[in-house]
């Protein structure tokens, strides 16, 4: 089934609700019953869409639950939560998992929050298990120097772990998107 159907995308919303005031429209001028119908008909719709959506959590909206429970992992400096979110095999900036989050504990105290904006979901692979590719900008709150950055990741839906990052590439989000490395202590 196609991701927009649970989406609860403003523009499904939108047009149906365009649609039955049209049809409102037209009963108003002709007074004829069938109109209604149609205005309802098109209500019921709104309504299942709304249904569809509160009901099915897609890989879009896992991946974005993904992102907010690391920011508060972080915001909390609970690195064991917000390494879960990390693929065993992850790299960020030619890191694997064990340098980010040494890298992640000598500067925790330094952070108090990370926040992440203007969440795109690109599209997910049909490989077993799927790859996901995600863009946002992030911004690390605290003690530390940093600009606004734009990221690219890429996530792979582990079985039994969900949705983890598997790549990270972070870019200057006021340079043109010239690529930002960090590097370990």
């Amino acid at each position: 089934m196609p991701d927009w159907l649970f989406e609860g995308l403003w523009e499904v919303y939108i047009s149906l609700g365009l649609a039955a005031f049209v049809l409102l429209i037209i009963w108003w001028r002709h007074r004829k019953r069938y109109w209604l119908y149609g205005v309802a008909a098109f209500v019921a719709l709104i309504l299942l869409y709304m249904l569809l959506d509160f009901a099915v959590e897609t890989d879009r909206e896992q991946i974005g639950v993904r992102l907010q429970r690391m920011s508060q992992a972080v915001h909390n400096h609970n690195l064991n939560e917000a390494f879960q979110m990390v693929a065993d095999d992850g790299v960020f900036d030619e890191m694997n998992k064990t340098a980010l989050r040494s890298l992640a504990a000598a500067n925790v105290n330094n952070v108090s929050d990370v926040v992440f904006k203007e969440y795109h979901f690109l599209g997910k692979t049909s490989d077993s298990p799927p790859v996901a590719n995600v863009e946002f900008n992030v911004k690390v709150l605290g003690n530390i120097n940093t600009l606004p950055m734009f990221c690219r990741a890429q996530f792979r839906k582990d079985p039994a772990k969900g949705w983890q990052i598997r790549r990270v590439e972070l870019f200057d989000a006021f340079h043109n998107d010239e690529p930002i490395h960090i590097r370990s202590p």
